[in-house]
């Protein structure tokens, strides 16, 4: 960033902790690093001597860690007790402030859709739970009773039952795929395309599905 005002310029560089607990290196070069790196480990303004001037690099100290770094580039350099020092310091704490405040609202949102999927995941596992026992007990019946009793019951309830068994197990089938699905779509390369649907066709099929 690049502040013009009237003859004087001054550039001001944020350089800011990285996941991986270093520090950024974009738009700096080696010697800028180390004087930024320095302010940044010790927690305390460094005076870089360079040809247009002098960088001043502060710390962004939060509350628990240094969050990265100001550079300030003037044409003279100063201290941290010196009135632009405290000023310089005043606005890296306010920037600090900054950072950790939007830090402690993506780390909450985060924490909230986790919990929020957490929720989806068990209310899923208990509705699928359910929906697995209704035709599991369905085909344990119709198979119970063509195992003890096939040769007493009449061909049509024979016929019937055997019917029972493979419908129900290709909606086990279906239910099985439907749950490889969903658990798919936690990938981040699918992409879903909602289409819309007639509403008669989805209550006809379940009334056709609990006929029975």
């Amino acid at each position: 960033v690049t502040h013009k005002n009237g003859p004087t310029r001054t550039q001001v560089t944020v350089l800011l902790q990285t996941p991986g607990r270093a520090l950024e290196r974009v738009s700096v070069n080696a010697a800028e690093l180390a004087h930024a790196e320095r302010a940044w480990t010790r927690r305390e303004l460094v005076g870089q001597a360079v040809v247009s001037g002098t960088v001043v690099w502060v710390p962004l100290v939060g509350i628990h860690e240094c969050l990265g770094v100001v550079g300030l580039r003037v044409a003279r350099g100063f201290d941290k007790e010196s009135k632009p020092g405290q000023l310089l310091s005043a606005c890296a704490n306010q920037l600090a402030t900054a950072i950790e405040r939007a830090q402690l609202s993506s780390a909450v949102h985060r924490t909230q859709l986790e919990a929020e999927t957490e929720r989806m995941r068990s209310s899923l596992l208990s509705a699928v739970s359910h929906d697995l026992k209704t035709p599991l007990a369905s085909i344990i019946a119709s198979g119970t009773a063509l195992a003890t009793h096939r040769h007493e019951l009449e061909p049509e309830v024979v016929e019937q039952l055997i019917g029972g068994v493979v419908s129900e197990s290709e909606r086990l089938h279906r239910l099985i795929q439907n749950l490889l699905s969903i658990t798919r779509l936690e990938s981040p390369t699918i992409q879903l395309r909602p289409t819309p649907e007639a509403v008669d066709d989805i209550l006809a099929a379940v009334l056709q599905r609990l006929e029975a």
